[in-house]
């Protein structure tokens, strides 16, 4: 998938591999299952970023999540993050590249996709008063995309 093609997408900034799937949960009543569930159909159709190490081999990956609770990865095609930068972040988040698995963006590498994209996608918010206000700062700083 070309990083372009995710312009219209719902994408998630505030998941990562650890967070977006309910790993670890203890379901000891009915409601800890219906929060699952809830959970999940949120998530339904959104998308987050990730890095996927495979074979010795950084790449950027998006995640698009669904209602059951699964996810489908795709690699995304890009130049504006290099593979040192996902190899650093993988180091960054105690990873190795000869340890395959789905590690997290840095700050630094969500800020250059939100740079990339702020023109193009809707960026998950809050709330209407967080959309609200990126949409005045994007106004007021042209392309730029402050940090809230």
């Amino acid at each position: 998938m070309r990083l372009e093609e995710l312009r219209d997408k719902r994408i998630r900034w505030d998941l990562t591999p650890e967070n977006a799937f309910a790993q670890g949960f203890a379901i000891s009543r009915p409601e800890d299952l219906e929060q699952i569930k809830r959970y999940y159909q949120e998530l339904d159709g959104s998308y987050f970023f990730y890095i996927n190490v495979w074979n010795c081999k950084a790449s950027l990956a998006v995640m698009e999540m669904h209602a059951d609770g699964t996810g489908k990865g795709y690699p995304v095609e890009q130049d504006i993050i290099s593979e040192e930068e996902l190899e650093e972040a993988v180091w960054d988040a105690g990873g190795a590249i000869n340890m395959s698995g789905h590690y997290p963006l840095t700050p630094n590498l969500i800020r250059k996709l939100k740079e990339f994209l702020v023109g193009f996608q809707s960026c998950y918010y809050r709330n209407e008063v967080d959309m609200t206000v990126a949409r005045k700062k994007k106004d007021r700083d042209g392309i730029r995309l402050r940090e809230n």
